[in-house]
């Protein structure tokens, strides 16, 4: 019987979702869903639901997963729908343009904020007027 790892595997590409597709579902870390895959990162219960839910079966379907017959009890339109996820990024996208309009408007550009691109240690914004 494969072990736990190689069925979580086998059922994404079943779903035909990526790795970072699924990570981003199951709200994970894209490498610590890649330790998953390879077995070298232990699933816990939780993780193993949100797995559940980002293929959208259960969790007894992805224990019982047989690979060599490549059947999940769950029918083909329990798939997760990806018309959603890019209709939701759509309108992100659309909101990050109407802000970046408003950027503009008040500082005449997108002003560069190095203090809030990553780096260490929380820092406070300072805009002056």
């Amino acid at each position: 019987m494969p072990a736990l790892h190689e069925k979580i595997r086998a059922v994404r590409l079943l779903c035909g979702l990526t790795q970072p597709q699924v990570a981003e579902l199951a709200h994970l870390h894209l490498r610590t869903y890649q330790r998953i895959e390879r077995g070298t990162s232990a699933v816990t219960e939780n993780m193993l639901e949100a797995l559940a839910a980002a293929f959208n079966c259960t969790t007894d379907d992805i224990r019982n997963f047989d690979p060599e017959t490549r059947q999940l009890a769950a029918a083909p339109d329990r798939l997760p729908e990806t018309g959603r996820f890019e209709q939701e990024n759509t309108a992100l996208k659309a909101e990050n343009d109407r802000l970046k309009h408003l950027l503009r408007k008040v500082f005449g550009e997108v002003p560069d904020f190095p203090e809030i691109r990553g780096g260490g240690g929380r820092k406070r914004l300072r805009i002056e007027a």
